[in-house]
This record gives structure tokens, sequence and C-alpha cells, in this order.
């Protein structure tokens, strides 16, 4: 479980990054702002397994905050990375 913000910074010929892992849980959500504040986009990783997804999207789920919360911190690109897609059952 991430508790901090960990950066690690890499360059190519023609862009320079910074990459930021901020964590998700719900007792880290300070650090979780502060690593924000300092992105140009982020990348929300959603859980997709059966219960989980819902739970993340529902009125106070930890994916909705997290989506709310980097839009009001002026973050205008999101990327959704979709987890566990094997857990669900192919119909």
């Amino acid at each position: 479980m991430t508790i901090d913000v960990a950066s690690q910074h890499f360059s190519t010929s023609k862009c320079s990054f910074h990459i930021l892992d901020a964590p998700g849980h719900r007792d880290f959500i300070p650090n979780m702002i502060a690593g924000a504040t300092q992105a140009d986009f982020a990348l929300l990783v959603v859980d997709a397994s059966m219960g989980a997804f819902e739970a993340g999207l529902s009125a106070k789920g930890q994916t909705r905050e997290h989506a709310l919360l980097v839009r009001s911190l002026g973050v205008q690109r999101l990327i959704v990375a979709v987890n566990k897609l094997d857990m669900v059952p192919l119909r």
C-alpha cells in the first residue's frame, strides 16, 4: 500500500518526465492531494472486480472522490486504467 508520495524522474530527447505515485487509501488523502497538486495529468487505476467497481463509483466511493479531487486541483487530463479485468465474468 502506498502511504507517501514517491517520485521518479526520466528524460527523453524531446521531453522530461517526473512521475509521482500518490496514495489512494482514504487514510492518506492529504498525501494524495500533495502529489496531485504537482500533476499535469493523472492516472486513475480502477478496480474492475464485482462490487469494488460499484463501490468506487458510488456517491461516497474513493474512485469518484479521487477523480473529483484531481479535477478541482486543476488537472485537465485524466487517464483511466482498469485493473483486475480477469476477475470480471465473461457473458
